[in-house]
Protein backbone atom coordinates (compact mmCIF):
# COMPACT_ATOMS: atom_id res chain seq x y z
CA UNK A 1 0.00 0.00 0.00
CA UNK A 2 1.10 3.53 -0.68
CA UNK A 3 0.46 6.24 1.89
CA UNK A 4 0.45 10.04 1.77
CA UNK A 5 1.03 12.44 4.63
CA UNK A 6 -1.94 14.56 5.63
CA UNK A 7 -0.30 17.53 7.36
CA UNK A 8 -1.67 19.29 10.40
CA UNK A 9 -3.30 22.60 9.59
CA UNK A 10 -6.53 24.30 8.60
CA UNK A 11 -8.67 24.11 5.47
CA UNK A 12 -12.11 25.17 4.35
CA UNK A 13 -14.59 22.33 3.86
CA UNK A 14 -18.11 22.22 2.45
CA UNK A 15 -20.19 23.40 -0.47
CA UNK A 16 -21.08 27.01 -1.22
CA UNK A 17 -24.68 27.94 -0.56
CA UNK A 18 -26.84 27.65 -3.66
CA UNK A 19 -25.07 24.51 -4.89
CA UNK A 20 -26.58 21.04 -4.64
CA UNK A 21 -25.25 19.52 -1.42
CA UNK A 22 -25.05 16.01 -0.06
CA UNK A 23 -25.88 15.45 3.63
CA UNK A 24 -24.36 18.24 5.73
CA UNK A 25 -21.81 19.75 3.32
CA UNK A 26 -23.07 23.30 3.77
CA UNK A 27 -22.19 25.83 4.87
CA UNK A 28 -18.49 26.09 4.13
CA UNK A 29 -16.63 25.90 7.43
CA UNK A 30 -13.07 25.86 8.74
CA UNK A 31 -11.66 22.45 9.74
CA UNK A 32 -8.53 22.03 11.85
CA UNK A 33 -6.37 18.91 11.70
CA UNK A 34 -4.37 19.06 14.90
CA UNK A 35 -1.97 16.15 14.25
CA UNK A 36 -0.47 15.03 10.94
CA UNK A 37 -1.32 11.47 9.88
CA UNK A 38 -0.88 9.07 6.97
CA UNK A 39 -3.75 7.90 4.77
CA UNK A 40 -3.83 5.30 2.02
CA UNK A 41 -3.40 6.89 -1.40
CA UNK A 42 -5.82 4.44 -3.04
CA UNK A 43 -9.00 2.71 -1.86
CA UNK A 44 -8.50 -0.57 -0.01
CA UNK A 45 -9.38 -3.57 -2.17
CA UNK A 46 -11.42 -6.52 -0.92
CA UNK A 47 -8.31 -8.73 -1.03
CA UNK A 48 -6.29 -6.24 1.03
CA UNK A 49 -9.12 -6.05 3.57
CA UNK A 50 -9.33 -9.87 3.80
CA UNK A 51 -5.58 -10.07 4.43
CA UNK A 52 -5.80 -7.37 7.10
CA UNK A 53 -8.84 -8.65 8.97
CA UNK A 54 -8.85 -12.30 8.02
CA UNK A 55 -12.53 -11.93 7.11
CA UNK A 56 -14.59 -12.46 4.00
CA UNK A 57 -16.47 -9.22 3.52
CA UNK A 58 -18.78 -8.11 0.76
CA UNK A 59 -18.60 -4.29 0.77
CA UNK A 60 -21.18 -4.20 -2.01
CA UNK A 61 -23.76 -5.10 0.68
CA UNK A 62 -22.75 -2.19 2.90
CA UNK A 63 -24.25 1.28 2.53
CA UNK A 64 -23.01 4.00 4.89
CA UNK A 65 -22.26 1.56 7.69
CA UNK A 66 -25.49 -0.47 7.35
CA UNK A 67 -26.41 -3.60 5.47
CA UNK A 68 -28.72 -2.98 2.55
Amino acid sequence: MEFVLIPAGNFMMGSPSGEEVIYDEAPIHKVTIEDSFYMGKYPVTQNQWKKFKGLILRPSRVKIGRLR
